[in-house]
């Protein structure tokens, strides 16, 4: 393939580093993320708990990605050593920085996929009582009509 996929487009722009999203795209992603979490926990979403299950794995598979991520990006948070002319100087600066927006980056999508695949386990319990629920009509109804 000759240059960047063009059909990949990052929403809300680039950081500091030139790859990843903006802070504000992180905030709503991680404020939904909240909000998901929430409405689940009040038992507002409900999901059957084999989907739930499936979701809130992948969610725990990006988690486990994303510790190794951190872990290999350790050192790309130190400040290199390049020198000490201005350029060199301005080039570690810069690397450090990109760095350090990524790591802020990425531990905001950890946390927000932590919080989702919560969110889907809570879902699968609402679920599972709504469902609990719906019976107990039933019978209630079907006794209620003899």
């Amino acid at each position: 393939m000759d240059g960047p996929d063009k059909r990949f487009q990052p929403h809300g722009g680039a950081t500091a580093g030139g790859a990843g999203f903006a802070p504000a795209s992180m905030k709503q992603m991680t404020d939904d993320a909240d909000k998901l979490r929430d409405m689940a926990a009040k038992g507002s979403v409900a999901v059957d708990p084999v989907s739930a299950k499936g979701i809130a794995d992948a969610y725990d598979q990006m988690v486990d990605e994303i510790y190794w991520i951190k872990i290999g990006m350790l050192t790309a948070g130190q400040h290199p050593k390049l020198g000490s002319s201005p350029y060199a100087t301005r080039v570690a600066k810069y690397q450090h920085e990109a760095a350090e927006s990524f790591l802020d980056t990425i531990t905001q999508l950890e946390t927000a996929c932590k919080q989702c695949a919560r969110a889907f386990r809570d879902a699968a319990k609402h679920y599972v009582e709504r469902e609990r629920d719906a019976v107990d009509t039933f019978n209630k109804a079907g006794r209620q009509g003899r």
